[in-house]
């Protein structure tokens, strides 16, 4: 399996933290071989001793950072779809519905909706459609929550769909049967579900790109 490098982007703000980008680089080319939209970052880079330092010292680090569990999960993904007896060359980009970071998907959904409620929300917009367009699919994966009292936060769902669809961008993940824009995340909690969900998201990939 092609083990990529993974380049992350944090800041520091207050006690919050985001990161607003990412991705996986595998081999030398900068072309995407796709895209992933999912929640937030969770608590990727939170243990990484220079990423902590760096946001002690000036509140922004940029560099190269240890695979998370998703992370680990989206590499095996892409070794799966890919076709080259040499293995995947280009990058696979991670998006996020917002990059307030927290291990908590609750917690973090909540203190997001109070940010852009309260106008300190600091999430960049949709990417530029030139920039939709540089990527030929996206795997959405942004897990299954929703309350009532969480409307921007399927404001943000109904967005990413509406424009992958008016833009004709190929997208995929595994939805859920009875509730509206949810698709389960690539990488289960539990073990034993990662390889189960990792088999439909390569199936679908290869029934919606292929």
């Amino acid at each position: 399996m092609n083990d990529p490098t993974v380049y992350s982007v944090f800041r520091k703000d207050g006690i919050h933290t985001y990161r607003p980008s990412a991705y996986l680089q595998f081999g030398t080319a900068t072309t995407s071989l796709g895209a992933v939209t999912l929640l937030n970052p969770g608590a990727a880079g939170s243990d990484d001793p220079d990423v902590q330092e760096a946001l002690k010292s000036t509140g922004n680090y940029s560099g190269i950072v240890k695979p998370d569990p998703t992370m680990r999960q989206l590499i095996k993904f892409v070794n799966r779809i890919c076709t080259s007896p040499d293995g995947p060359n280009g990058q696979l980009h991670i998006y996020n519905l917002f990059s307030l970071q927290g291990a908590k998907a609750e917690t973090a959904i909540d203190t997001f909706e109070s940010q852009v409620f309260s106008g300190l929300s600091p999430d960049f917009e949709m990417p530029s459609t030139a920039e939709i367009h540089q990527h030929p699919w996206f795997l959405i994966g942004w897990g299954l929550k929703r309350k009532e009292r969480w409307g921007r936060l399927q404001e943000r769902r109904k967005r990413w769909i509406c424009t992958l669809e008016k833009e004709k961008i190929a997208y995929f993940g595994k939805p859920h049967p009875k509730i509206q824009l949810a698709y389960y995340h690539p990488c289960p909690m539990l073990e034993k579900n990662k390889e189960p969900v990792l088999n439909d998201l390569v199936a679908a990939y290869k029934t919606v790109v292929n």
